[in-house]
C-alpha cells in the first residue's frame, strides 16, 4: 500500500469477484456441467435448468441461440465454454460444450 491506497491488484480482485455478469456466466456455466458434462448439446437439448440461466425472460429461441453464441470462448469457474458450426453444413444449428479447464500457468 504506497501512500494510503489500495492495492490496484486486490482491488481489481474484489471487483471481477463482484462483478453480477462474471457470476451469472460462473452460474451458468456450472449448471451446464451438472446437467450435460462435456458432451456436445444443441439448443434443443438443453437442459431447462440451463435455459432458465440463460434466457430468465424467455424471450424465445433467437435470443437464447445469441447468448449462447456469445459465451463461445468464455472461461469462467474453472470450465471453457466452445461452440461448433459445420462450416460445411451452414444451415445446420450449431452445439455447444464444456471442457474443464486446464490450470494456467
Amino acid at each position: 500500500m504506497a501512500l494510503g491506497c489500495q492495492d490496484r491488484v486486490a482491488r481489481i480482485h474484489e471487483l471481477r469477484a463482484a462483478d453480477p455478469q462474471r457470476e451469472l456466466s460462473a452460474e451458468l456455466l456450472v449448471t451446464w456441467w451438472e446437467h450435460h458434462k462435456d458432451e456436445w448439446v444443441s439448443q434443443k437439448t438443453l437442459a431447462e435448468a440451463v435455459r432458465e440461466i440463460a434466457d430468465p425472460e424467455k424471450r424465445g429461441p433467437q435470443y437464447l441461440r445469441t447468448r449462447l453464441n456469445g459465451f463461445d470462448g468464455t472461461r469462467s469457474a474453472g470450465f471453457v465454454f466452445e461452440r461448433f458450426k459445420d462450416p460445411n453444413r451452414p444451415t445446420m444449428p450449431s452445439t455447444y460444450r464444456l471442457t474443464q479447464a486446464a490450470p494456467r500457468g
